[in-house]
């Protein structure tokens, strides 16, 4: 016996619990906004990102004045208009 310990058995799972975790957390981001890929998808890359998805939680929604029966999403950090969905009811 040399003395040294060996924890490869148990260092295993600890990153493919953390790639779980984060898969986890993408996929509940992606779910739980209402924004369509494509707004999600800021930079137009074709792929949805772990931070564009996260931030795609970050919004909120209102009606639109303009445009009665309408619903605006729009982005918590400036205000500025995310995305406007005309074929919803107004009910909240």
């Amino acid at each position: 016996m040399s003395g040294k310990r060996h924890f490869w058995p148990f260092a295993l799972p600890i990153p493919l619990i953390l790639i779980a975790i984060l898969l986890a957390l993408y996929v509940t981001a992606l779910w739980l906004t209402p924004l369509p890929l494509k707004i999600v998808d800021s930079d137009h890359s074709g792929l949805v990102s772990l931070a564009e998805a996260l931030d795609a939680l970050d919004v909120g929604h209102r009606q639109r004045d303009t445009q009665p029966g309408c619903i605006e999403y729009f982005w918590y950090k400036d205000g500025m208009t995310a995305y406007v969905d005309c074929r919803k009811s107004t009910t909240f």
